[in-house]
């Protein structure tokens, strides 16, 4: 019985199906892709971590670099409007209404001490112009809130809280509860949402934040 072999039968080069190559511009598409990706999580990365080191819950209450830039133009205008030892309260409020971003870090455009620019959120876009109104207008409330200096903290609380919900709490604020609470302050706020008609009036716990960053940074 004669045994027959089988072998495998190649196919002639000639034959074969070309070999397939990726095309450049497959592969440069390829890697922008990756380098789109890897921008978008560095820059997300550098967000979370700004965001981190300026939230007074992760940064212990530390004035942010962003604020700390300002402190010579906080100190011109301090000194100018005869309140030089509030500096570090007036970097706390900063800290508090912007984290020192933005063309008003002051949050101050509604303020009548604005004369240059519309008197509406985000009007003033001149962080110095910012900065020098929102001094002018606290100084204006530590006068009239009789805070003698930043140790006398009753009435500097009312004052800073007044930067928040304007002037015509401290008045209030002084006839009805003798002067600042939180517990006085949310009422006010609740009282303003109704005459006004908003959904919300300020942040009743506005003085109260301040001072942690104030604490904070003695």
């Amino acid at each position: 019985m004669s045994t027959t072999s089988y072998q495998r039968r190649q196919t002639p080069a000639s034959k074969r199906a070309p070999v397939k190559r990726k095309s450049r511009f497959g592969c440069v598409l390829t890697l922008l892709i990756i380098a789109v990706l890897t921008g978008a999580l560095i820059i997300g990365a550098v967000r979370v971590n700004r965001y981190l080191s300026e939230t007074s819950v992760f940064n212990n209450g530390r004035i942010s670099k962003a604020v700390q830039l300002y402190e010579p133009d906080i100190a011109q205008a301090a000194a100018a409007n005869g309140i030089p030892d509030y500096v570090l309260i007036l970097e706390a409020m900063m800290m508090q209404e912007s984290k020192g971003r933005g063309g008003d870090p002051m949050q101050a455009s509604e303020s009548h001490y604005n004369t240059e620019y519309p008197k509406k959120v985000g009007g003033i876009t001149d962080p110095k112009y910012s900065i020098q109104v929102g001094v002018a207008f606290f100084a204006d409330l530590l006068e009239k809130a009789e805070c003698t200096s930043p140790n006398d903290t009753n009435n500097l609380l009312l004052a800073i809280q007044g930067y928040n919900f304007g002037d015509n709490y401290i008045v209030w604020a002084r006839e009805n509860y003798g002067g600042y609470s939180v517990e006085n302050a949310r009422v006010y706020s609740q009282i303003m949402e109704q005459e006004m008609g908003w959904e919300s009036y300020g942040d009743p716990e506005y003085a109260a934040s301040v001072m942690k960053y104030v604490e904070a940074n003695r």
